[in-house]
């Protein structure tokens, strides 16, 4: 169907345009960005994966497996969260996060690359 209809052309071109922007972000920010822009993209991007299934954004994840995630260990994650947790942008309950402002977090994600 690409080859003969034009919209679904653009369409697929715009899609994958979004894909190879995105897994530029993610190469970026996990080898350029600090702990804390590391850990904000992270979790926003399984809080997004969530949301799609329950309408929320909430991570189901431990600390420690988001300090696998980002190549970190507990102990600092569990810093940064409480830091997260202090500027209003995450709740921490038990079994994982709530995200309270998405957008401020996205910021913290982002850093330099925004």
């Amino acid at each position: 169907m690409a080859g003969s209809d034009l919209e679904v052309s653009r369409a697929l071109i715009t899609y994958y345009a979004n894909v190879l922007a995105h897994a530029v972000r993610i190469i970026a920010v996990r080898s350029l960005g600090n702990i804390t822009e590391r850990l904000a993209f992270d979790i926003l991007d399984r809080a997004c994966a969530n949301q799609l299934v329950s309408g929320k954004l909430v991570v189901r994840a431990s600390q420690q497996q988001l300090a696998d995630s980002i190549g970190s260990v507990r102990e600092v994650v569990a810093n940064v969260l409480q830091a997260l947790k202090r500027e209003g942008l995450v709740e921490i309950r038990r079994g994982g996060l709530v995200i309270v402002e998405p957008e401020k977090l996205m910021a913290e994600g982002l850093g330099p690359l925004s």
